[in-house]
């Protein structure tokens, strides 16, 4: 028997199945991390297309989706030793980050809200569905930025409903010389319950 098959017979079943030990910056790991992306994205061009053939209401869409997503990514890294699967998810969570940065600079409010909303349900996507193979500190450092948006969104719907509050009151001035409180009742909801 050769030394080529003693080996591979003391290593067992896994010899040559997983990948080697990959250094980060590393010509190999880049090959590993050019092949993880295209695979992904082609996995999402995927998703994505049965999500517009499916007839499934968009909660259960959206579940069924994650499910998917979340099984094809314990498939693929399996065969990846732990920071190496970290290191590949980070790599693919720092492109996503990184665009926050650019949307932010956006100079039309307009566009900049909208990118910014975009961006948080991507990245609410992502962040869910990575986050069962990423490390206790990378859930802590991609969280932050989305818990932070949380805190805002929270902020400006305490503003809104003051806001409407406000108006609301207002509104009952304006109105209570000349009409009863039922009429008054009545007009102030229907003035609030415009669409903007």
């Amino acid at each position: 028997m050769g030394e080529a098959k003693r080996r591979k017979q003391a290593l067992g079943k896994a010899y040559g199945e997983i990948p080697p030990v990959l250094v980060p910056g590393s010509r190999q790991f880049e090959l590993h991390m050019d092949k993880f992306t295209l695979a992904w994205e082609q996995l999402l061009a995927e998703v994505e297309q049965s999500v517009e053939k499916s007839d499934q209401p968009d909660q259960e869409r959206l579940q069924t989706q994650q499910e998917q997503i979340i099984n094809w990514l314990a498939d693929y890294l399996k065969p990846y030793r732990e920071p190496i699967r970290q290191q590949l998810l980070g790599e693919v969570l720092d492109i996503h980050y990184g665009e926050l940065y650019s949307v932010e600079r956006e100079k039309d409010p307009e566009v900049m809200s909208q990118g910014i909303v975009g961006w948080v349900m991507e990245a609410l996507m992502l962040y869910k569905v990575f986050k069962p193979q990423l490390s206790p500190t990378q859930r802590q450092i991609y969280e932050e930025p989305l818990r932070e948006f949380y805190d805002i969104m929270q902020e400006e719907e305490k503003e809104m409903d003051k806001e409407e509050e406000e108006f609301k009151q207002k509104m009952s001035q304006l109105f209570q010389a000349c009409l009863d409180d039922e009429d008054q009742e009545y007009l102030v909801q229907a003035l609030t319950n415009i669409p903007s």
